[in-house]
């Protein structure tokens, strides 16, 4: 049975797909989004510092990076 993803696994996904540089279209097909659905998400992260935008690349920042460790945490303690 397929669950939906959680905000926070989307999120996720995004994260860890941009500690490569990527351009959107990268990020809507390795996180498998549709465009319109993945901005929000890049809004989000973009101001909560976890993600910088340069020359049109997403990126992970070091506190992004910090949040997917907090992450990985998180989901071994609720044996996700």
């Amino acid at each position: 049975m397929n669950r939906r993803r959680s905000r926070y696994e989307i999120l996720e996904d995004v994260l860890r797909c941009c500690r490569e540089a990527q351009r959107l279209t990268g990020i809507v097909y390795h996180c498998n989004l549709n465009f319109g659905f993945v901005q929000p998400y890049l809004e989000v992260l973009l101001r909560a510092g976890f993600l910088r935008c340069e020359e049109g690349r997403y990126r992970t920042t070091e506190k992004g990076r910090e949040w997917l460790e907090s992450f990985k945490v998180c989901k071994a303690l609720w044996g996700a």
